[in-house]
C-alpha cells in the first residue's frame, strides 16, 4: 500500500517485519552458529539481539497517534536495515556486522520511539 507521499506505514507492518528478524536471530541455529564464534563478536551480536527485542516491546506499546509521524519520516531507513538484516542474518561469520545493522535498525527506532526510558 501506498500513499501519493511515498509507502503507507503502520505499526503493525514494521512490528511484523521486525519479530520475524527477531525470531530468525533466537533460531536454534542462529544459536548454533553464534555458539562458534569468538567471544567478542558472540557480546556483539547478543547485546544488539537484545536491543531490537527492546526496541519491538517498546514500539509495540506505543500508541499510534504519537508515533506516526516518525514513523513515517523514518520508513525507509528503517525498511533498508530490516532488508539487510533479514539478507544477512544467514552469514553469521559477519555476526559483527549484523550487530552493528541491528543498532543502526534500533537507532531508527529510538527516533521513531524512546526505546530506553
Amino acid at each position: 500500500m501506498s500513499s501519493a507521499s511515498g509507502p503507507l506505514v503502520t505499526k503493525k507492518d514494521t512490528l511484523d517485519e521486525l519479530r520475524l528478524v527477531e525470531r530468525a536471530a533466537y533460531a536454534a541455529k542462529t544459536e548454533k552458529a553464534v555458539a562458534a564464534l569468538p567471544e567478542a563478536e558472540q557480546s556483539a551480536f547478543l547485546s544488539a539481539r537484545q536491543a531490537l527485542s527492546t526496541g519491538i516491546r517498546k514500539l509495540s506499546k506505543a500508541k499510534m497517534a504519537d508515533i506516526r509521524k516518525e514513523l513515517e519520516a523514518n520508513a525507509k531507513e528503517l525498511s533498508d536495515g530490516i532488508d539487510s538484516l533479514t539478507k544477512s542474518l544467514g552469514d553469521l561469520e559477519k555476526a559483527v556486522r549484523w550487530a552493528m545493522a541491528i543498532n543502526k535498525v534500533v537507532g531508527v527506532l529510538g527516533r521513531v520511539v524512546s526505546i530506553f526510558v
